[in-house]
């Protein structure tokens, strides 16, 4: 009996000892890959016109066709010359927007670029994935998909500006997921107050669509996002119990995950997601944005470009640049320079660096406690 109570007053000192052993091998694994950086995802910003007007788009999409678009002779040139100098088998290819599927030429691109063996999947808000063009899409080579779907009915089309977008993007899902050669569908939730108190009512929503994986995001202050969106603290750590107790579930039918936002501290690293947290912007991601500029990720703010893909090669942007997301120092994040956990943290994500603040518009750690 005495055995068995010192083990429960144990258990949590144990879990403590265990994640920051956890965290110290994490940041290790960092440090190498910041030294090595090998490329081992790639966005492509396939266009920047959105179909759907959201409340929180970080990218403050339009409905116009953007300036500068590169021509699919520019995008296969692109990919030809990413495949020339880099193993493209090897390189996970997000393509994204805006909304994808809107360039008319979307499946003419995607069967160049598949031809190189780049593992290529496509991030869509669903609406316009008809049973034609899912065909389509997948004739190119693109056998994966990931769905943004934000919760029942109302809520849906409250974030996502109206217009039966819910009906629209369920029926994308499902033509998608009744398409022969596509692998794999996953839904993108993006939870607000809104939808903190629907979790379980947008859970079932998921089960019963049938997808395998879901992701959950809160709403970042950047681009169109208001204060209304975003969660306060303890509606962000509801948010993260709901996801870690599943992830813990063995018999849990689907993947589930938060998504990469930022330092979450204990007990949520290595809990609500696969592995500890790391912004691997242009460390092992870069993108290719719209009109061929380069940078570390589409939310990027335009001042961390590195060059453009229509005037430099992009191996050497990739070796010579990207000093800043890789020298990711106390000295240049003064904003965070006394903080207790930055050799874990490194200021944050770079899409929410600021350089007045000198450290990230909004800390995840701080948000849920946690002592900088």
């Amino acid at each position: 009996m005495i055995r068995k109570g010192f083990r429960k007053v144990l258990a949590p000192i144990r879990s403590f000892v265990d994640h920051h052993a956890r965290l110290h091998r994490w940041r290790q694994k960092g440090d190498r890959l910041v030294a090595n950086h090998p490329l081992k995802h790639l966005f492509w910003e396939a266009t920047f016109q959105c179909n759907l007007t959201c409340r929180h788009c970080g990218s403050s999409c339009g409905s116009r066709i953007p300036e500068g678009l590169l021509t699919a002779a520019e995008v296969k040139a692109a990919f030809q010359q990413i495949a020339d100098d880099f193993m493209a088998r090897k390189i996970v290819l997000s393509i994204t927007g805006g909304e994808p599927l809107l360039r008319k030429d979307l499946a003419e691109c995607c069967a160049a670029i598949t031809f190189h063996g780049f593992r290529a999947g496509i991030v869509t808000n669903g609406t316009l994935a008809t049973e034609e063009r899912a065909r389509e899409l997948v004739d190119a080579g693109i056998p994966h998909y990931a769905v943004s779907l934000d919760g029942p009915p109302d809520a849906h089309d409250w974030l996502r500006g109206g217009n039966n977008a819910y009906d629209r993007t369920t029926r994308g899902i499902h033509n998608l997921l009744g398409t022969r050669g596509v692998k794999h569908v996953e839904v993108l939730s993006c939870i607000h107050p809104r939808t903190i108190d629907r979790l379980e009512e947008t859970e079932k929503i998921v089960f019963d669509l049938g997808v395998g994986t879901w992701r959950l995001f809160i709403i970042d202050p950047i681009g169109r996002a208001d204060e209304g969106l975003y969660l306060d603290s303890p509606q962000f750590r509801k948010l993260l119990a709901f996801v870690a107790e599943r992830r813990a579930d063995p018999n849990y039918p689907i993947r589930i995950a938060f998504t990469e936002q930022g330092y979450l501290g204990f007990p949520y690293e290595f809990s609500v997601r696969p592995s500890g947290f790391m912004c691997d912007a242009g460390i092992r991601t870069a993108s290719v944005l719209y009109d061929g500029a380069i940078c570390g990720c589409p939310s990027m703010s335009r001042r961390l470009l590195q060059g453009n893909i229509k005037t430099d090669r992009f191996w050497e942007v990739w070796q010579h640049g990207f000093k800043e997301y890789r020298n990711r120092t106390r000295e240049g994040r003064p904003g965070c320079a006394s903080c207790g956990v930055f050799e874990y943290c490194r200021g944050g994500c770079m899409h929410l660096f600021d350089e007045e603040l000198g450290g990230p518009v909004h800390c995840h750690y701080k948000q849920l406690g946690g002592k900088p």
